[in-house]
C-alpha cells in the first residue's frame, strides 16, 4: 500500500459494485458447477437436468434455484459493474494519488462489459479485469 495518509486519498466505494458483481458471477459459477454434480442428463428435447438421485434432491433443488437467482441478478446488474468501475476510476482520477488508472483503458472495459448483455462471452474479458482492477487498487491506495 502506498504511503499516501487517509486524508489526502479519496474515500470512494464504487469498487463495491465492481466487487459485488465479480462475487455474484463467482456464485453462479460455483452453484452451477455443484448442480452439474448432482445431476444426471434426461435425453429428450430439450435434455434436461433431473436429481442423480434421492439423496441429492435438496442440494439439486438450492443449487438449481441459486444458479437462476445469481445468474438474473448478474444479468440485470451488470451495467452496475460498468458504472462503478467507471465512477470508481473518475473519482480517483480527480484526486491526487500515487495510483491514478488509466480513464481510456478502464472506460473501455466498462463499455465492452455493456455489450455482456448480447454477447455473454465478453464478460471472459471484462471480469479478469475488474479482478486485475480492484488487485491493482488494493495494492496502490487500498480498498477504501
Amino acid at each position: 500500500m502506498s504511503a499516501t495518509s487517509s486524508s489526502d486519498s479519496p474515500s470512494s466505494r464504487w469498487w463495491y459494485g465492481v466487487a459485488f458483481f465479480i462475487g455474484v458471477l463467482g456464485l453462479s459459477w460455483g452453484s452451477y458447477g455443484i448442480l452439474r454434480l448432482v445431476s444426471d442428463t434426461q435425453a429428450g428435447s430439450p435434455p434436461s437436468l433431473v436429481p442423480s438421485g434421492p439423496e441429492t434432491g435438496l442440494l439439486f433443488l438450492f443449487s438449481l434455484l441459486t444458479t437462476a437467482a445469481t445468474v438474473l441478478v448478474g444479468s440485470l446488474l451488470a451495467p452496475l459493474y460498468s458504472l462503478c468501475l467507471y465512477l470508481d476510476v473518475r473519482t480517483l482520477h480527480q484526486h491526487k494519488n500515487n495510483w491514478i488508472p488509466n480513464r481510456l483503458l478502464w472506460g473501455l472495459v466498462a463499455i465492452l462489459h455493456l455489450g455482456s448483455f448480447v454477447f455473454s462471452a465478453v464478460q471472459l474479458i471484462t471480469i479478469p479485469a475488474g479482478v486485475v482492477y480492484l488487485y491493482r487498487r488494493h495494492k496502490e491506495i487500498g480498498l477504501r
